[in-house]
């Protein structure tokens, strides 16, 4: 068998990873044409995954059709076969795809992780019609909520939460005690609490130990508390008992005063330099002469104190920090675990998985050794693995992918792996550059194989340049900072490959940075916007179009402030300009569906039916109603409080209270749709791409959730405001996104206006670090959270707060590099020309662009011949004039937002009548009528339920409302009997259609299984004819019921039409 690899390809940017992995994909296609049965593609965008598809597909058809293909000569070279053979069999291996579609494996890594969870369903107790939840922000929520109401009835968790605000409350933190939970309940899902062992868990969960452990920590806190007060104290007798002055000591009360003070008074303060120098050998007390009341405290005690005082500090400083550090945040700890019973309960009974949960899932299974057991529920036996971004990849991914690549390759398959470090930018979403480092650092040559991708194909040359001699540079400064501060760093072992090569194909390119003074006029960010205008115009003066500009930025915040600008200046440029220039431009910001006057209509309509008597949902339907219709003077229009409702009247279509009444009990979809059919929205073009999204959307959340005006309103006041309009690539408009967001894309022309961003984490942001706490006592736990600051540089988490501090300093160098490298022909860039620590990126280019030093490589740097340092501009290279021919676009113009009178055309026969006689009713009707009444009898627990489930069964549109009142009396009068009463009395436990879960795993499903005083009854209804089976059906219920431990006292059927039990 032959030795299975991996190979670790290094695609820089730009450097043609999409064609690379095409090409080996289409390879390994034409050695076996079945192979994509057995390859799996994994991508991290959607994008990433159709671009695949659509280039494997378009070059097999290609192939086929007799057309060129660059993929054709290697192809031939590795396969060997000739070109009439290789497009013969292209159409064959495009025909066998195209029907069996589902097996082409070529899929992000949570439609993978999906396809694992839905064949592993009814093994990890999930029933059938489970949802899987990709966002866990509504669930998460829900968890806080339920577990601070929790508090009401369980004293551990009330007295847990005051301890919690209690310290927050002394530390000086926010005493809104549901954001400060919710702010830190994310980290639920942060990699490092997943992967915590069992054990680890449970300590977390018990409150008892954890009480332990905090007063371990507060005693060691006390401890040198004591002992720094009384040597301060002694000190402090001494400084009496001689009348010391602080005049007597060198740098005087700066120095050993100030800190005896301190410690007597119990006051941590670290001993500064003056106090060292009294402390070391030679001491230095004082300046010139010394005071002979000095000599005398000296040798009466105070030096021997103050020595042992500064040398207890240095033993004890780190214990007493960490215990600090680790104090700050160990209450959420233990909340955090009661969020976690609350999201269980809720995935459970809501019968939901949450995608976020699926790599620990798959975890538990591989870390057994158990891939050919995977692949055996999934249906696919996979032999070659093909990662895209592995530098995305997380922990928990890489772990449960290492172990399926680890079966291939002993197994002789070949796989890959495709990633940049220096593209490393998702570290909030678990992403770990680590594991695409350690990796590397593993190759052999043999079984681990590096081929790097060096070239870049999508810049022109003067960028290129540019970005290798930056990104050379950088590194060297980041280090230099890092070590100062004792810190080994990797920087110029992670940016090693960086330089690339230019294969000539696009000459020229410009880059032009300008380092903007602030003035008291104006900032330098206010002075950038004033400049944005003019460079577009500059741009497109050049032959540029509105949708080569891509405008990247730090933040959605940045994106609204350019957003703004572009337009206020459109609308008030001359006419001249407006018919010469493109001022075009969109962003997630302008498309957000809450932005939308329709969509915010629609939304205050549900308010209101949600709540008749909120006023401010009323005020919002008026005023986002003109908007919307496009009144004009509409935010002059009074909103009157009292008089609101009739005051509407004047604005609203005639009849609109007794439309909205009549909503009521209608579905979710029809409610918006009516409302945007009745009150015109959809009669507006402006509106009707919103609208069309919006329901969208509501179809979306009403097939997968509770489709209840209620819940949709808490989804979309925290979820559904961040759902905007998907905007095309071919409209010609100039982009404003983030950073982030422009992974993976690429534009002729790169704007960025802000190059203003911290190196390290924000300090007045909670950045979590969630720490190994290494030596006793804190080893007691596995793991803890903790607030990243430089304070962790003095504790036992010195080494892990440098870690994060590294990993920080490379995301946001990272974030330069990814924005630097989305150019084809230019970037433009302003930042500030004194940059704080705040933009600390700023002080990184201008340095690197001052240098005047050699690359690593030897050869000099030449930036600096192209920076003024006068005028703060560097300008390297042409822009050259290019010539675009015009098109037209073809496009389809939707003037209107058409509503369908499905009243009109939609009838739902009922025959309720019917379904009471059963001699006038068919079989297929008494199978309806059996499911619904087993349906409305599960709503019912006691007799005081039965208008409810009739109520529910109407707005299902099971029965018609005229029909409601005769089925409520016909339910009360059978129940009412004297045996049925008993199973519907109050105080009895019942489970009503609950599942059984068989050995066999097969499943059992009771109608209705009774518990009252210690004795079990069991209830099975029937709504037909009298049948043997059914006494064997019950029979068997009631043994599995005994073999479960349940005293089983009675089990009866009832014949509900023919009102006839049967017990047996």
């Amino acid at each position: 068998m032959s030795v299975g690899t991996l190979t670790i390809y290094s695609a820089s940017a730009g450097s043609g990873k999409t064609h690379q992995l095409t090409g080996i994909y289409l390879e390994k296609l034409f050695r076996s044409r079945l192979s994509y049965r057995r390859i799996l593609a994994v991508t991290f965008t959607h994008k990433a995954t159709a671009e695949m598809k659509d280039r494997i597909l378009n070059e097999l058809d290609k192939l086929a059709s007799g057309r060129a293909s660059s993929y054709l000569n290697d192809i031939s070279g590795s396969t060997g076969k000739s070109e009439s053979t290789i497009r013969k069999e292209a159409g064959e291996i495009l025909t066998s795809i195209l029907h069996d579609f589902s097996r082409f494996s070529v899929s992000t890594i949570d439609s993978f992780y999906q396809k694992i969870v839905r064949a592993f369903a009814r093994d990890i107790g999930l029933h059938s019609g489970f949802d899987i939840e990709i966002d866990h922000t509504m669930i998460l929520s829900k968890a806080v909520d339920n577990m601070i109401s929790s508090a009401a009835y369980d004293s551990t968790v009330k007295n847990w939460l005051l301890m919690f605000a209690r310290s927050n409350i002394g530390e000086g933190k926010s005493w809104d005690l549901k954001r400060s939970i919710t702010a830190l309940a994310g980290e639920l899902f942060n990699e490092k609490f997943k992967l915590l062992p069992i054990e680890e868990k449970e300590k977390l969960r018990d409150k008892e130990f954890l009480l332990s452990y905090i007063g371990e920590l507060k005693a060691l806190m006390s401890d040198f508390t004591a002992y720094i007060r009384q040597a301060g104290q002694k000190a402090i007798g001494l400084f009496d008992r001689y009348g010391l002055t602080d005049d007597m000591f060198f740098q005087k009360g700066k120095g050993v005063p100030s800190f005896v003070r301190a410690a007597a008074a119990g006051e941590f303060r670290i001993p500064n330099s003056y106090v060292r120098s009294a402390a070391a050998d030679p001491p230095r007390w004082y300046s010139g002469l010394p005071a002979p009341a000095l000599e005398e405290a000296l040798g009466a005690g105070l030096d021997e104190t103050v020595r042992d005082l500064v040398g207890y500090y240095d033993s004890n400083t780190a214990g007493y920090k960490t215990a600090k550090v680790i104090l700050s945040y160990i209450y959420i700890l233990g909340i955090l675990s009661d969020i976690l019973v609350q999201v269980r309960l809720i995935t459970r009974d809501e019968n939901v998985f949450l995608l976020s949960d699926a790599g620990e899932l798959i975890y538990l299974i591989t870390e057994k050794d158990q891939a050919p057991f995977i692949y055996e529920k999934v249906g696919n036996a996979f032999e070659n693995f093909m990662i895209d971004e592995f530098q995305d990849t997380s922990v928990i991914q890489w772990k449960n992918f290492r172990q399926l690549m680890g079966n291939s390759m002993a197994q002789g398959f070949d796989n890959l792996v495709v990633g940049d470090i220096k593209q490393s930018i998702y570290r909030w979403r678990n992403s770990d550059w680590h594991t695409l480092r350690d990796l590397k650092r593993g190759v052999d040559g043999k079984r681990f194989i590096s081929k790097p991708l060096g070239t870049n194909y999508r810049s022109c040359s003067n960028i290129i340049r540019f970005n290798n001699s930056l990104f050379s540079i950088i590194p060297g400064q980041i280090e230099s900072e890092l070590s100062a501060d004792g810190q080994v760093s990797e920087f110029s072992e992670l940016f090693s490959k960086v330089v690339q090569k230019d294969p000539g194909k696009k000459t020229d390119g410009y880059v032009k940075l300008e380092f903007i003074e602030s003035t008291e006029e104006s900032t330098w960010q206010e002075e950038a916007l004033k400049r944005l205008p003019e460079l577009i115009e500059s741009i497109q003066d050049k032959g540029y179009s509105a949708s080569d500009i891509g405008i990247l930025v730090r933040d959605n915040r940045e994106g609204a402030v350019v957003l703004k600008e572009i337009l206020d200046y459109s609308c008030s440029c001359p006419e001249e300009k407006k018919a010469r220039y493109n001022y075009n431009i969109v962003s997630g910001e302008s498309l957000l569906l809450s932005n939308s006057p329709a969509v915010n209509f629609v939304i205050a309509v549900l308010m209101a039916l949600d709540n008749p008597e909120d006023m401010i949902a009323r005020a919002l339907m008026l005023r986002n109603f003109l908007l919307a219709t496009g009144t004009e003077d509409a935010g002059q229009v009074p909103l009157p409080g009292e008089e609101l409702i009739g005051f509407s009247q004047n604005y609203f279509p005639e009849g609109y209270r007794e439309f909205l009444d009549g909503l009521k009990n209608q579905p979710l979809w029809n409610i918006t749709e009516r409302v945007i059919g009745f009150f015109g929205l959809g009669k507006f073009s402006f509106n009707v791409p919103y609208l069309n999204t919006f329901q969208d959307i509501v179809l979306g959340y009403a097939s997968a959730r509770n489709p209840g005006i209620a819940s949709f309103l808490e989804w979309w006041n925290t979820e559904g405001v961040k759902k905007s309009i998907a905007v095309p690539d071919s409209q010609d408009s100039m982009r404003v996104l983030t950073i982030h967001k422009s992974k993976g894309l690429e534009f002729g022309i790169v704007i960025l206006p802000f190059l203003s961003w911290n190196l390290d984490h924000k300090s007045f942001h909670s950045n979590i670090l969630w720490a190994v706490p290494a030596s006793p006592p804190f080893n007691r736990l596995g793991i803890v959270p903790l607030r990243y600051s430089s304070e962790l540089s003095d504790t036992i988490f010195a080494e892990q707060y440098f870690d994060e501090r590294l990993s920080a300093y490379l995301d946001n160098i990272n974030l330069l590099y990814v924005a630097f490298t989305r150019a084809v022909s230019a970037i433009f860039g302003f930042a500030p020309a004194k940059p704080g620590n705040e933009n600390r990126i700023a002080s990184v280019i201008k340095e690197a662009v001052a240098f005047t030093g050699n690359h690593p490589d030897g050869s000099p740097a030449f930036l600096h011949n192209f920076f003024n340092p006068q005028s703060g501009t560097l300008e390297f290279g042409i822009l050259p004039d290019i010539q675009r021919e015009l098109t037209q676009g073809k496009g389809l113009f939707v003037g209107e937002y058409p509503v369908n009178d499905y009243t009109g055309s939609l009838r739902l026969k009922l025959h309720w009548e019917d379904y009471l006689n059963a001699g006038k009713s068919g079989a297929r009707e008494k199978i309806s009528y059996g499911r619904m009444m087993h349906g409305l009898f599960s709503l019912i627990i006691t007799a005081g339920d039965i208008p409810e489930a009739v109520r529910k069964m109407v707005k299902a549109g099971e029965i018609t409302e005229q029909e409601e009142p005769s089925l409520v009396q016909k339910i009360h009068s059978l129940i009412d009997q004297e045996v049925v009463s008993e199973w519907f009395r109050e105080g009895n436990i019942v489970m009503n259609e609950a599942t059984v879960l068989m050995p066999d795993s097969g499943t059992r499903r009771p109608d209705r299984v009774i518990i009252r005083d210690g004795k079990t009854y069991l209830v099975d209804f029937k709504f037909g004819e009298e049948s043997g089976s059914h006494l064997s059906q019950v029979r068997n219920y009631r043994k599995i019921l005994t073999e479960m431990g349940y005293d089983v006292a009675g089990a009866y059927i009832w014949y509900v039409d023919v009102n006839r039990i049967v017990t047996v």
